[in-house]
C-alpha cells in the first residue's frame, strides 16, 4: 500500500527571483505525488504566490510530462479537494481520489534507477522589494514496480477563437486515456465529444456544474471541467482514445476567447512508443 508519508526532496538549485529553480529526481520507486512548498506572501510590493510561478515542470527522460501553471495546479486542487493551503503546490501523478487501489496505482509515475527525472520551478520578478524566494520538495512514493506500462501526464494545450458559436477542436492526441479536460474560460455554453462520430460527452454549463457537484466536485469559476472519471472509477471510465481515427471536441461559445484546455491523462508506454 502507499505509504501517506512526504519524502524530502533534493534541494533545489537556482532559487531566485526571475529564475528556473531546478533539481534532479533519483528513480527506482513509484512516485504518487509532489508536494512543492513555498514562502507564500502577500505583502504589497514584496509578493510571492502561485501568480509568481509561471511554469511548473516534470521531465522524465527528455520529456516534460507536467507542463503547467501554478496556479493550474491550485485550480485542480480546489476542483477536487475543495479547498488548498497557501504555501503548497501538489503535482498529482496517481488518482488518490480513486475508489479502488488498482485505480489509484494505474496512475502513479513508475520509475526505474536509470531514468533521468527533473523538475523545475520558473519563478517571475515577484519579492521585488525584500526577501528571497525559497523552494522545498517532497514526494509521496509508494512500492518499486517491474514494469511502467504507462506515463501519466498534466499538460496546458493553447486553443483560441475569435466568435461566438461552435468552435470545433480536432487536434487532440487520439493515444491518450483521458481522465479529464478542464477548459480555462468563462466562454464555453455547452461541449460535445465525439470519437470517430460517436457522441461520448454532451453538458451544458449549468448541468455540468450540477452533476459534478453530486460526485463531490467543486467547479472552479471560469473552467469548464469535462472529467470523464467524476465517480472515481479510474479504470472503467476514462475516455479510451487508442485507435480512434477521428478525435473531435466542439465547444458552443457565447463569445470568442482563449480556451486553454489543461488535460489529465495516461498515456500507453507501448503506444508511444509505437
Amino acid at each position: 500500500m502507499p505509504t501517506p508519508d512526504l519524502i524530502p526532496l533534493n534541494s533545489f538549485n537556482s532559487v531566485d527571483k526571475s529564475s528556473t529553480a531546478n533539481l534532479e529526481i533519483a528513480g527506482g520507486q513509484t512516485i504518487d505525488e509532489i508536494v512543492i512548498e513555498y514562502n507564500y506572501d502577500t505583502t504589497v510590493g514584496d509578493e510571492f504566490d502561485p501568480s509568481h510561478m509561471p511554469a511548473v515542470r516534470l521531465n522524465l527522460n527528455t520529456e516534460d510530462i507536467v507542463d503547467v501553471k501554478a496556479e493550474d495546479l491550485v485550480m485542480l486542487e480546489k476542483y477536487k479537494h475543495g479547498s488548498t493551503t497557501d504555501g503548497f503546490l501538489v503535482i498529482p501523478l496517481a488518482d488518490i481520489l480513486a475508489k479502488t487501489f488498482e485505480g489509484m496505482s494505474s496512475t502513479g509515475l513508475v520509475t526505474f534507477s536509470t531514468d533521468a527525472i527533473s523538475l523545475e520551478v520558473e519563478t517571475s520578478n515577484a519579492k521585488a522589494t525584500s526577501g528571497g524566494v525559497t523552494l522545498k520538495a517532497f514526494a509521496r512514493f509508494s512500492s518499486p514496480r517491474t514494469k511502467r506500462l504507462v506515463i501519466p501526464k498534466l499538460r496546458r494545450f493553447s486553443y483560441s477563437t475569435s466568435v461566438s458559436g461552435d468552435f470545433e477542436i480536432t487536434n487532440l492526441a487520439r493515444r491518450p486515456r483521458y481522465h479529464r479536460l478542464h477548459l480555462l474560460s468563462a466562454q464555453p455554453n455547452e461541449v460535445k465529444l465525439f470519437v470517430d462520430r460517436v457522441k461520448r460527452y454532451q453538458q451544458t454549463a449549468a448541468r455540468n456544474t450540477f452533476m459534478l457537484s453530486r460526485h463531490n466536485r467543486t467547479a472552479q469559476p471560469n473552467v469548464f471541467h469535462v472529467d470523464f472519471v467524476a465517480d472515481n472509477y479510474q479504470l472503467a471510465h476514462p475516455l479510451v482514445t487508442a485507435g480512434a481515427k477521428q478525435m473531435e471536441l466542439v465547444i458552443n461559445m457565447t463569445a470568442g476567447d482563449s480556451v486553454p484546455i489543461l488535460a489529465e491523462f495516461v498515456e500507453s508506454v507501448a503506444l508511444k512508443a509505437a
